[in-house]
Parts: structure tokens; C-alpha cells; sequence
């Protein structure tokens, strides 16, 4: 009993793992076979049994409690009166009642026990020979695995103790070259602070030379200086002198210069102005005398031009007067024509004014042209017009 139940609480494999090994395979078809008889179990009804099967059939409901787990949930629809009789044992007395109405159709046989016993006894058996031998070669991998890398880092230590050995022979190389390189510093050190030491001695003796140097030829130098500067300063003062009486006479000289040049272009310009004044005072005269005959001219003209607009006038109102005697004739009476004639020869201001301006308009329009010809050429004119007027009166009469 107890070997059933271990068996049927043995891990339950998920569908995804991996194919490719034996043990994965062989308990998947374990597995299969078992879920399809444990499925199978649910549908007998465990009041039917007898009172000696009682144990036997508590082995499948724990069997079906580990399928329970991977199994869809629709399992538990399939056996409700078996999930109730294992999880409650209070519902003995509901189980009873329930004896006298529920009939078992089938029972459950003794062979089909054992079959599923021996099932189980083969399933762990091939599942502890796999898992033993899966461990064997998970250690023997391990221990490859492990071995591989022991013998990588031996390589990675030893190649890092050749890279170290070969940087303290560098190092080392590198501390010798500095140990000569600090020596012939020394050396350097030692040979400029001797070359110093000499310069300085030397320094000190160029200057006791200077100072000796100075102090006697010092009372030469200044005696020469003192001379010369005398001789300079006297220098100074005679050209300054002679700056000053240059500068007198320059100013002296420019002034008389600048009044006889003065001199000379005052009366040159005196005779220009006389000459050109002379000249324009012609020259208006002239002017003045040819505007005079020129307004002269224009105020002779103007009157002939009102002499014979007046005589236009006078021509243009008799032609008109003809004209109309000469209609009203053709088609009035001797009397009528008289009165019209007495009428015409005597209009009012407002007929006047009418009659001039036509006149006026028709000059104007046909005439144009010859009202205004050359000043020799308006007296012929003047006197063909005049002729034009008596006969036209020669003509009304």
C-alpha cells in the first residue's frame, strides 16, 4: 500500500520536456498509460462496492489525485462523488442514503488491480534505473566540465605568470637604464656646478675690472663732457639768433611784398571794373532803346488790330443785314421786308450781342489762318476788307 502510494506521488513530468533523452520518453509512455486507466476509474460508483474492496479502491483515488495535478480541470466533473467521499470523511452518513438509490453497473475486478500494481512496480523501477543513470552522466559531464576548466585557468595561470616574468625582465631592464641614466645625471650635475662656481669667479673678477676702470678714467671722461657740452650750448645760442633774425626780415620782406602785390592787382582790377562797366552801360543803353521800339511797335500794332477788328465788326454786321433784306425779300412782301430792315438796322442790346457773336465765331472759324499775316502784309488786307464792305453796301442799296 504503501509502495502504491510513493508511486502514485512520484513528480508528474510536464508534456514539454525534452524528447531526446530515454528517460524523458520512457516515463511520458508510463505516464500515458496510467492517465488512460486512471481516468477510467472515476465513473464506477464506490457504493456499489462491498465492504472487503474498501481498501483496494482507496488506492485509485490516490493514484487519481497526482493525475489530478497535470490533468485538465474537467476531470473533476467526472468523479464529484469521489472527490467528496476522499476530502471529507463527515459524509458517511450522505454516502448511506446515497447506497439505496445509486446501483453499480460493473465492479471492479482483482486482476485489473495487480495489472495497474505491476505497472506502477515497472514504472519506478525504469524511473529510478533512468534517473541513476541520467545522475551518472550529469556527474561524469560535471566532472569533464570541471576537468576542461581546471585545465583552461592552469593555462590562463600559466600564460599570466609568462606575461609577469616577462614585465619584471622589462621592469628590470627599465630599473638598469634609469640606474645609468640617474648616474650620468650626477656626472652632468656635478660638471655644471664646477662650470658655475668658475663663471661666477669670473664674474666677479670682470667686475672688480669695471669698478677700477671707472674710477680711473672717470675725471678724463667728465672734463671731455663738460667741453663739449659748452661747446654745443654756444652752438645753440648762435643759431637760435640767427633763427630769430632770419624770421624778422622773412616777416618784413613778405609784408612789403604782400602791399606792392596788393597795389598792383587793385588798379589792374580798378580798369577791368571801369572797362566792363563802360560796356554794360553800352550795352543796356542799346537794349533799353530796341525795348523801347519793340513796345512801341507792339502798341502800334495793337491799335491797327482794334482799328480792324472795329472795321470786321462793322463789314460782318452790314453783310448780314444785306443777307436777310435779301431773304426776307424772296419771300415777303415789299412792306414786311421795309419793317423787318427798319427792325434789323435797329436791334435791342440782346440781339446785338447774339449777332456779334456769331460774327465773332464765324471770323473766327474761316479766318483764322489770315487774322494773323506779317506786319506788311495787314494793310492789303485792311483795304481788301474795306472793299469787301462797300460792296456789300453797294449792294444793299
Amino acid at each position: 500500500m504503501s509502495s502504491s502510494e510513493e508511486k502514485s506521488a512520484s513528480p508528474v513530468l510536464p508534456k514539454d520536456s525534452d524528447r531526446g533523452s530515454s528517460v524523458s520518453s520512457d516515463l511520458q509512455d508510463e505516464y500515458e498509460e496510467l492517465l488512460r486507466y486512471a481516468v477510467v476509474t472515476p465513473k464506477f460508483e464506490p457504493s456499489g462496492l462491498r465492504q472487503s474492496d474498501h481498501m483496494e479502491v482507496h488506492q485509485i483515488p490516490a493514484v487519481s489525485a497526482s493525475v489530478k495535478e497535470s490533468a485538465p480541470m474537467n476531470m473533476e466533473g467526472l468523479c464529484p462523488i469521489r472527490s467528496e467521499e476522499t476530502s471529507s470523511p463527515g459524509s458517511s452518513s450522505c454516502q448511506r442514503d446515497l447506497q439505496g438509490t445509486y446501483v453499480t453497473d460493473m465492479s471492479l475486478s482483482d486482476d485489473r488491480v495487480t495489472h495497474i500494481e505491476s505497472i506502477l512496480d515497472l514504472w519506478s523501477g525504469s524511473l529510478k534505473t533512468n534517473v541513476l543513470t541520467e545522475l551518472r552522466k550529469w556527474k561524469l559531464h560535471f566532472i569533464e566540465h570541471h576537468t576542461l576548466e581546471m585545465r583552461q585557468e592552469r593555462e590562463k595561470h600559466a600564460a599570466d605568470m609568462r606575461q609577469l616574468t616577462n614585465q619584471m625582465e622589462n621592469l628590470k631592464e627599465l630599473l638598469h637604464t634609469y640606474e645609468i641614466s640617474l648616474g650620468r645625471k650626477d656626472e652632468v650635475i656635478a660638471n655644471l656646478t664646477n662650470a658655475i662656481e668658475k663663471q661666477k669667479d669670473r664674474i666677479e673678477l670682470m667686475k672688480k675690472f669695471a669698478k677700477w676702470r671707472l674710477q680711473h678714467f672717470l675725471g678724463k671722461q667728465k672734463a671731455r663732457e663738460e667741453l663739449y657740452a659748452n661747446k654745443l650750448a654756444d652752438r645753440l645760442y648762435k643759431l637760435g639768433l640767427l633763427k630769430k633774425a632770419w624770421a624778422i626780415w622773412r616777416s618784413r620782406f613778405n609784408a612789403k611784398e604782400k602791399e606792392r602785390m596788393e597795389k598792383a592787382v587793385q588798379s589792374s582790377v580798378e580798369s577791368v571794373h571801369a572797362a566792363l562797366s563802360n560796356e554794360y552801360e553800352a550795352k543796356l543803353q542799346t537794349v533799353n532803346s530796341a525795348l523801347e521800339e519793340a513796345r512801341s511797335e507792339i502798341i502800334e500794332l495793337q491799335n491797327q488790330r482794334q482799328d480792324y477788328e472795329d472795321a470786321m465788326k462793322k463789314a460782318f454786321m452790314r453783310g448780314v443785314c444785306a443777307l436777310n433784306l435779301e431773304a426776307m425779300s424772296m419771300f415777303q412782301s415789299k412792306d414786311f421786308k421795309l419793317d423787318q430792315v427798319r427792325s434789323q438796322l435797329q436791334p435791342g442790346p440782346s440781339v446785338r450781342s447774339s449777332v456779334f457773336r456769331q460774327q465773332q465765331e464765324q471770323v473766327n472759324s474761316e479766318g483764322r489762318n489770315q487774322l494773323h499775316p506779317g506786319p506788311l502784309n495787314r494793310p492789303s488786307m485792311f483795304h481788301q476788307q474795306q472793299q469787301e464792305q462797300v460792296n456789300g453796301e453797294g449792294q444793299l442799296g
